[in-house]
């Protein structure tokens, strides 16, 4: 919404605004956090092509007929709240793990 408002303030200025939904994208730091790739998922490639195609045409593209049905589902047929936390999880599961903080042992030590 961000994006289609500025393109929409911004046309005619001759500055371009895009938002590109590209959904899951085969990025070496995808490969890192997934054991496999997520369904849809595009070469960046693939992405790249459809934002330039797009851009100066419309506010937003969405690569990838995967993407594209999740796109329209998301925002026609769930309410917003639903949406966002939809998102939140799926970028929650691409976080790689933290390590637990190393704790202090409260037992002695041989010796001590």
């Amino acid at each position: 919404m961000f994006a289609e408002g500025l393109w929409a303030e911004l046309r005619g200025s001759g500055v371009d605004v895009l938002a590109c939904v590209a959904g899951a994208v085969a990025t070496p730091g995808l490969d890192a956090t997934m054991d496999r790739p997520a369904p849809g998922t595009l070469p960046p490639e693939r992405v790249a092509e459809a934002a330039l195609r797009a851009l100066g045409r419309r506010p937003r593209t969405v690569p990838g007929a995967l993407m594209r049905v999740s796109a329209a589902l998301m925002t026609r047929l769930l309410p917003r709240r639903a949406a966002i936390a939809l998102i939140v999880g799926g970028a929650r599961d691409l976080t790689p793990p933290t390590q637990p903080a190393a704790r202090a042992s409260t037992q002695p030590r041989p010796g001590d």
